[in-house]
């Protein structure tokens, strides 16, 4: 009985560290994605302005090949 529990213990413990693992890997992809938006908010408001300025240079809609 006694090394079943021992056994259920490490079990338990190894699915704890990948539980943790995961949860930090978690937490990098959050903040790589928060600062994803904050890049996307700016290119926004950026572009907004642009609109927005009566003395902004025009925006020439072709694309040179």
């Amino acid at each position: 009985m006694k090394e079943q529990i021992e056994n259920r213990i490490q079990q338990l413990q190894g699915e704890r560290m990948a539980l943790a693992d995961r949860l930090q890997k978690m937490e990098i992809d959050i903040e790589r994605t928060r600062h994803m938006i904050s890049a996307y908010d700016g290119a926004i408001g950026e572009l907004a302005a642009l609109l927005n300025e009566p003395d902004a240079a025009p925006v020439d809609d072709e694309v040179e090949g």
